[in-house]
C-alpha cells in the first residue's frame, strides 16, 4: 500500500505586488532596523543612530555579495539587521530535492511520505517572499533516474509550475527529469533564464511543437552511460541552441556535433566550446566548428579513468576554422594541433591549460611545438612530486617562452625551503606577471588543518620568499599561493561561464598584489 502524499503548501504571491523591484520589500523592512557602525546593538529604537555611521540596506547587500557563502552564517550572527539582510543570500543556489540518506534508503524512497514532506518543507522556504527574490540558480534533481514517473511525476510538475515565481532565476539545472511539452513550455517562458543544464534528461522532442530556439547564453548537456533503458535520451537539439544568443556550450556527448554542423545559421556569439575529446575522431568535428567562427576557448574533456586518447580525424585545422581561438584546455597532446601557427588576436596571447597531472618530459615536447613568442599563459599540474620536476619545467619555460606572463602550477606542493631553492636557482624572467604555486603546510602529515591556520602557513612562506620572488621575477604583479586540502573539481557547466580553469581542484588560496605606487606587495 502506498503512503499518502503530503500536500505542498507554497505561499502564493500577494495580491498587492507593491514596488516593481522584487527586493524593495526587503529593503523597506531592513530600514526599520537600527544599526550603529561598530556596535552589535540593534532594535527598533533609532534615536542614537548617527547618519554618518549608518549605511543603506542596498549598500550592505552589495557588500555581502562579495562574502564567501561559508562565511555568511557568521554575518547573520552579528545583529538583527545583518541577519535579515544576509540570511536570504545563503539561498542564491537551491536544490528542490534533498540528498537521500543512504543508511535509511529503505524508508527514504522518493515515493515515501517522509521524503515528500522534506521536499514540501524545502519548497515552502525557497518560494517564500523573503527567499525567492535572491534565488539565481535552481536545481531540480529527483533522487534516482526512475523517480520522475507515476506518483512523483506531478510533484515535479508542481515544481516546474512554481518556477516563474523566482523573478531573478538565471540558471536551471535538471537531472533525471522527463521533459514534457508542458515543462518545456515553462522553461521557454522564463524570461530571466540565461543558463540551462540537462543531466541525463529524457523525452520525445517531437512532442514539443515547433518553436524558435530558447534564448539561452549557456547550455550544458550531460548524458549518463547508466541511464535507464526505458528512457529515451534527450539529445542536444537546435531547440536549446540559439545561434544568435548562445555564448557557452558544454557537452559530454559527441551528438552535439550534428546539431552544430546542421544549423542553418552560424553561432556568431559562441565563445566557449566544451566537448568530449572523442569529438576529434568524428567526421562531423570540422563541419561543426566551422559553424562557430567566434570561438575563443576550446575545451576537450577526457573521462576520469581514460587511459587512451582518440586519433584525430584531421592532421591540422584549416586557416578559416576557429580563427579567433587563443585558449585551449585539454590533453597536452592536442595543444599544438589547435594552437600551432595561431596569431595574436586583439592582444590575446595563447592560453594553455592542462587539467590532468602529467610528467615534464611529456609536457615540454608538446609545448615546444608552439611558437616561442606566442604562449602567454600556462596552467599545468605535474604528476612527479618533488622540487626537481618543478625546477626542470620552469627552467625550460623560461628559456623557451620569453613572453610568458602567467604561470600556474597547482601540483605538486612545495615546502618553504623548496620554494627558496626553486627561486634562487631559476634564471630571471622579466615577462612573468602572475605566478601561482602550491605551498606544502602542516596538512602534509594527513591531518586536517583549519583554513585559518593553513592560510597563516602560506603567508609565513610568502614572507620568507618575497625577496627571492622579486629577484627572479622583477615584473611580477600578483602572487597566489594555494594551500590546504584540494577540493574536488566542479562539474562542467552549472553556470560557470567558461571552460578555463576547470579540471583539478584548487582548494584555498591567498594572493598578494604589488602596489603601483610603492612597488611593494
Amino acid at each position: 500500500m502506498q503512503s499518502p502524499r503530503t500536500p505542498l503548501h507554497i505561499p502564493t504571491s500577494p495580491t498587492n505586488q507593491g514596488p516593481k523591484s522584487p527586493l524593495s520589500g526587503l529593503f523597506r523592512r531592513a530600514r526599520g532596523f537600527s544599526f550603529i557602525s561598530g556596535s552589535r546593538r540593534s532594535g527598533s529604537n533609532s534615536g542614537g543612530e548617527s547618519g554618518q555611521n549608518s549605511l543603506p540596506a542596498e549598500l550592505w547587500l552589495k557588500i555581502f555579495a562579495h562574502i564567501p557563502l561559508y562565511l555568511l552564517p557568521h554575518v547573520t550572527l552579528t545583529c538583527r539587521t545583518f541577519r535579515f539582510l544576509a540570511q536570504p543570500l545563503m539561498f542564491t543556489v537551491i536544490s528542490t530535492h534533498p540528498a537521500r540518506d543512504q543508511s535509511h534508503s529503505h524508508s527514504m524512497t522518493s515515493s515515501s511520505s517522509r521524503y515528500h514532506k522534506r521536499v514540501a518543507e524545502r519548497l515552502e522556504l525557497f518560494f517564500s517572499p523573503r527567499i525567492r527574490p535572491v534565488v539565481t540558480h535552481c536545481k531540480v534533481s529527483p533522487p534516482s533516474a526512475t523517480s520522475d514517473d507515476g506518483e512523483d511525476d506531478d510533484l515535479i510538475d508542481y515544481i516546474f509550475t512554481v518556477l516563474p515565481k523566482l523573478p531573478n532565476l538565471r540558471v536551471l539545472s535538471c537531472r533525471h527529469v522527463r521533459l514534457t511539452p508542458a515543462r518545456l513550455h515553462i522553461i521557454h517562458s522564463l524570461s530571466s533564464l540565461s543558463g540551462l543544464t540537462l543531466d541525463s534528461c529524457y523525452g520525445q522532442m517531437s512532442d514539443f511543437p515547433a518553436a524558435e530556439s530558447f534564448s539561452l547564453k549557456e547550455v550544458t548537456f550531460k548524458h549518463s552511460a547508466s541511464q535507464h533503458k526505458s528512457q529515451m535520451p534527450l539529445g542536444p537539439t537546435n531547440l536549446f541552441l540559439s545561434p544568435s544568443h548562445l555564448e557557452h556550450l558544454h557537452a559530454t556527448t559527441v551528438h552535439v556535433l550534428s546539431s552544430l554542423s546542421h544549423s542553418p545559421e552560424a553561432f556568431s556569439s559562441l565563445r566557449t566550446l566544451d566537448l568530449p575529446v572523442e569529438c576529434v575522431a568524428s567526421e562531423d568535428f570540422i563541419p561543426a566548428v566551422m559553424r562557430c567562427p567566434a570561438v575563443e576557448h576550446l575545451v576537450l574533456r577526457t573521462a576520469p579513468k581514460s587511459t587512451s586518447l582518440p586519433s584525430p580525424h584531421f592532421s591540422g585545422l584549416p586557416d578559416q576554422v576557429l580563427p579567433r581561438l587563443h585558449s585551449f584546455t585539454g590533453p597536452h597532446h592536442f595543444a599544438a594541433l589547435f594552437l600551432r601557427g595561431r596569431r595574436v588576436v586583439d592582444g590575446h596571447g595563447l592560453t594553455v591549460h592542462i587539467p590532468h597531472p602529467t610528467r615534464p618530459t611529456s609536457l615540454l615536447p608538446s609545448l615546444t611545438k608552439l611558437s616561442h613568442r606566442s604562449l602567454h599563459s600556462l596552467t599545468c599540474s605535474l604528476s612527479t612530486p618533488g622540487l626537481s620536476s618543478v625546477l626542470s619545467l620552469i627552467q625550460s619555460l623560461h628559456a623557451t617562452f620569453p613572453l610568458l606572463a602567467t604561470l600556474c602550477i597547482p601540483q605538486p606542493a612545495l615546502s618553504t625551503n623548496d620554494m627558496k631553492t626553486l627561486l634562487n636557482e631559476l634564471s630571471s624572467h622579466a615577462g612573468v606577471r602572475e605566478l601561482t604555486l602550491r605551498v606544502e603546510g602542516r596538512d602534509k602529515f594527513g591531518l586536517w588543518i583549519p583554513p585559518e591556520e593553513s592560510e597563516k602557513d602560506a603567508m609565513g612562506c610568502f614572507g620568507k620568499v618575497c625577496r627571492a620572488l622579486g629577484k627572479t621575477y622583477p615584473g611580477i604583479e600578483r602572487v597566489t599561493f594555494l594551500h590546504g586540502s584540494e577540493r574536488p573539481a566542479e562539474d562542467i557547466g552549472e553556470g560557470s561561464g567558461g571552460g578555463e580553469g576547470e579540471g583539478e581542484g584548487r582548494g584555498l588560496s591567498v594572493s598578494w598584489v604589488k602596489s603601483k605606487e610603492s612597488g611593494l606587495f
